[in-house]
């Protein structure tokens, strides 16, 4: 069950990870709210995003944190960090 499913970012965030898809999951068939554990810990860590360098320090360490480290380990963060950012800086 999503912490934050009322966010205003949930949804928009969700998309962008199961688009981005770091850990290749939709490879397996999985369903599109499969990364809804990986957008609560992000939610629940904005106060500190406060750059684009600190967006991709947060992901990195949970998608870390929440799946195996050699799953994501080669992900590109960097990309994903500037489609955060940006969806950061119009809220």
């Amino acid at each position: 069950m999503p912490r934050y499913p009322d966010h205003p970012l949930y949804k928009p965030l969700l998309s962008l990870f199961f688009a981005y898809d770091l850990a290749q999951l939709a490879d397996f068939g999985v369903p599109k709210d499969e990364y809804q554990p990986e957008v609560d810990a992000f939610i629940g860590r904005l106060p500190e995003c406060t750059t684009r360098d600190a967006v991709e320090k947060v992901l990195r360490e949970e998608f870390i944190r929440l799946f195996t480290e050699p799953v994501v380990l080669g992900a590109d963060y960097a990309t994903l960090a500037d489609h955060v950012w940006q969806i950061l800086q119009k809220k």
